[in-house]
């Protein structure tokens, strides 16, 4: 889901540029964080050690998505329907 895409759905396209990125990265947050409450259920030990260890090593939250993205099974689409789900929810509360 693009930027576009999630000011259109909130009804933002016309507020500030800062506002908006603000927005953005408030949105990207917290589906960064359900998607690893999520994928935490679905790694093995083995995965969340390897995880551990990026951390340790100075990964960054965005290498750590990259990894699971490229390493989890469907973990790019289920990001993207958390974001869709995240952002129908907003618009649905903020647009009563």
């Amino acid at each position: 889901m693009s930027g576009e895409e999630i000011y259109e759905a909130l009804g933002i396209t016309d507020a500030f540029e800062e506002d908006k990125q603000a927005t953005l990265h408030n949105i990207n947050t917290v589906v960064e964080l359900k998607a690893v409450q999520l994928m935490s259920d679905l790694l093995s030990d083995e995965e969340v050690t390897y995880i551990e260890e990026m951390e340790k090593n100075g990964s960054s939250k965005d290498d750590i998505l990259w990894w699971l993205g490229e390493n989890v099974a469907s973990a790019h689409e289920m990001i993207d329907a958390l974001k869709r789900d995240y952002v129908e929810e907003l618009a649905r509360k903020y647009h009563r």
